[in-house]
C-alpha cells in the first residue's frame, strides 16, 4: 500500500480510505486568538469534495491513495468559519456551505456580509 502526497488537488476522484476505519475517518480545525486562519484535517470524503476547490481554501498536504484523495490538510481564513443553529441532517457533507462551494462570500454569523463600493454605498454579497 503506497500514499501518494501531494500539495495540491489535480482533479482526481474523492474516496473513503479503505486502510481507515470510519471513526478513524475525521476532520479537525484548529484556530488561535492570534491566528487570521483556520487550519483543517480531513479524511472525510463528504468534507473533501467541498473543501478542495473551495475559493479562498489553501492546500498544504493532499493524499491520494489508489487515484482516489484520502485526505488533505491546509488553511482557510477565519471568516468562511461559521457556527450555526444544529443541522437537521448528521451529515459532515453539510459543513461547508454551498455558498463556500460554489466561490461565493460566506454568511458570518448568519448575516450576509457586506462590502463597500468604490462610490461607498453598501453592497450585499
Amino acid at each position: 500500500m503506497s500514499y501518494e502526497h501531494r500539495t495540491s488537488y489535480n482533479g482526481e476522484p474523492v474516496g473513503a480510505d479503505p486502510t481507515l476505519t470510519p471513526v478513524e475517518r475525521e476532520t479537525g480545525f484548529t484556530t488561535s486568538d492570534d491566528d487570521d486562519m483556520v487550519r483543517f484535517s480531513t479524511y472525510q470524503p463528504a468534507f473533501l469534495r467541498g473543501i478542495l476547490d473551495a475559493e479562498g481554501v489553501t492546500l498544504t498536504d493532499v493524499y491520494v491513495f489508489r487515484g482516489n484523495v484520502v485526505g488533505a490538510m491546509g488553511y482557510f481564513p477565519r471568516s468562511m468559519l461559521a457556527v450555526k443553529s444544529p443541522r437537521r441532517g448528521n451529515s459532515p457533507g453539510r459543513v461547508v456551505s454551498s455558498a463556500v462551494k460554489r466561490g461565493l462570500v460566506p454568511k458570518v454569523a448568519g448575516r450576509a456580509r457586506k462590502h463597500l463600493t468604490s462610490e461607498g454605498r453598501k453592497e450585499r454579497a
